[in-house]
C-alpha cells in the first residue's frame, strides 16, 4: 500500500476553513503564500497561512 502525504480526509470544516481552502486551492495562490512566507521568514502554520491568504487574495 502506498502512502501519499498529499492526500487526506477532512471530516468537518467551518465556513472560515472553507474560505481558506478556496483561497489556496490553485497552485498559483498556494505557491504565492509559501513563497511570501519563506521570503519573510514566517512560519507555515494554519493561522499564518490563513492570515497571508486573506491579505494576499
Amino acid at each position: 500500500m502506498r502512502t501519499d502525504a498529499h492526500n487526506f480526509l477532512i471530516k468537518g470544516i467551518t465556513l472560515v476553513g472553507h474560505k481558506l481552502v478556496d483561497s489556496i486551492t490553485s497552485d498559483k495562490n498556494w505557491n504565492e503564500v509559501k513563497d511570501y512566507s519563506k521570503e519573510n521568514s514566517l512560519p507555515l502554520t494554519i493561522s499564518m497561512i490563513s492570515r497571508l491568504a486573506s491579505e494576499l487574495f
